[in-house]
């Protein structure tokens, strides 16, 4: 239990820059400020995708040590902007509330590229593996999406202060630095490591990615099925209304589902994973895409709760089978490759995506009319992936 709660620390910072973005996303669709929503995810996912290399670059000049004491200063700074953020949030002051989101994202991404190799400090000073660690972190990310639109509703109905989080955050400030400054910097790297020649120039190239009939699928998904559905918690969160259930309402649902699972996968591993072969994961998507029509068309709020609960589970099973199956069949030294591409090519749909929503949203298009069509575009990806099935010429099946 130890190792879990200090893991758990480690990690809350996570929770941090996923609230935030639901926050400023909700609050400004709660606002009837829907350009500005859908610019919320669409600047997190350019930033991301824009500042990953170069940070990296920037990580590789520094040694282990450096690293980690500039995290431990930038943590309770970035914590310090969060707060101001969502101050000026609600009170209205929507461009010092901006202008510090992207400050604090700016600081998580550089807090995220220097902290890269905590998971292996933390494991050789507190004994947590590796597993355990990446455990925590999704419980984190996903839990925070579960609560975040709760506490958006609460900050908008003026029932929630961020004042009263600041003796919580407070203390996670010290801890961090604490943790970061006193217990793992001395015990971290203080030379710089050797780059491999010819790293970047393979990892540009896109040689053994584009050559592998899996990895080419797997980049196909990224796109094509980011592209269909990353708007669709957009759309749901513009639906929300100041009335709203803060606990009961079709984001809340969504994300309490889809993290509930991610619970059973953590305790029962893949077993709970109903995908076998990849044709499964495009009934999973089909099934998805044909939810996602059915909250366009109904008006029945039970109904609409119940067809979330639905895509929040289905959206859990899509994730863990590309985990269990393409993620897992991608080996060799191909596999970092690979990695950069797929968050290369999920982030630039993801943003696309939600531009697009947003500006269709701004011009008087109705979000129930856009979730058709996006569910419409989801039938249309699993089609194409089913076309271009690798295990119709590769032996993957099981």
């Amino acid at each position: 239990m130890l190792k879990i709660a200090t893991g758990t620390f480690l990690s809350l910072h996570l929770a941090l820059d996923v609230v935030i973005t639901q926050i400023f996303l909700i609050f400004f669709a709660m606002e009837g400020r829907y350009e500005l929503a859908a610019a919320v995810p669409v600047a997190d996912s350019l930033l991301k995708l824009t500042l990953a290399l170069p940070g990296a670059a920037v990580a590789s000049l520094c040694t282990q040590r450096q690293r980690l004491v500039l995290c431990s200063i930038i943590r309770p700074a970035a914590t310090c902007i969060w707060i101001a953020a969502v101050e000026s949030l609600t009170r209205g002051q929507f461009h010092i509330a901006i202008s510090l989101f992207l400050t604090f994202k700016l600081a998580a991404i550089i807090d995220g590229t220097m902290s890269s190799d905590l998971q292996f400090l933390a494991r050789d000073a507190f004994g947590i593996d590796l597993t355990q660690q990446a455990s925590i972190q999704n419980i984190i990310a996903r839990g925070s999406l579960a609560i975040a639109p709760a506490i958006a509703l609460k900050l908008n109905q003026g029932h929630l202060s961020p004042d009263g989080a600041l003796p919580l955050l407070a203390a996670f400030s010290v801890g961090s630095f604490y943790m970061l400054r006193a217990r793992l910097a001395p015990q971290a790297n203080n030379t710089l490591s050797a780059r491999k020649q010819g790293d970047t120039t393979r990892l540009y190239s896109g040689i053994g990615v584009f050559r592998n009939k899996l990895m080419r699928w797997g980049l196909l998904y990224q796109l094509t099925v980011n592209f269909s559905f990353s708007g669709i918690t957009y759309l749901l969160a513009i639906e929300l209304q100041g009335e709203s259930n803060f606990s009961l309402n079709s984001l809340t649902i969504f994300y309490a589902l889809f993290f509930s699972y991610q619970i059973a996968v953590m305790i029962a591993g893949d077993t709970v994973v109903p995908a076998k072969e990849i044709r499964h994961i495009v009934v999973i998507i089909t099934l998805s895409a044909t939810a996602t029509i059915a909250v366009g068309i109904t008006n029945e709020n039970w109904l609409t709760l119940i067809l979330c609960a639905i895509m929040g589970i289905l959206y859990g099973f899509e994730i863990q089978s590309i985990q269990k199956i393409v993620i897992a069949g991608v080996r060799g030294p191909d596999f970092i490759e690979y990695c950069a591409w797929s968050k290369t090519c999920s982030r630039i749909a993801s943003a696309a995506s939600v531009a697009i929503l947003g500006f269709a949203v701004g011009s008087g298009v109705p979000s129930p009319a856009l979730l058709v069509v996006s569910g419409l575009l989801g039938c249309a990806s699993a089609l194409l992936l089913n076309i271009v099935n690798p295990e119709r010429t590769i032996g993957l099946s099981s």
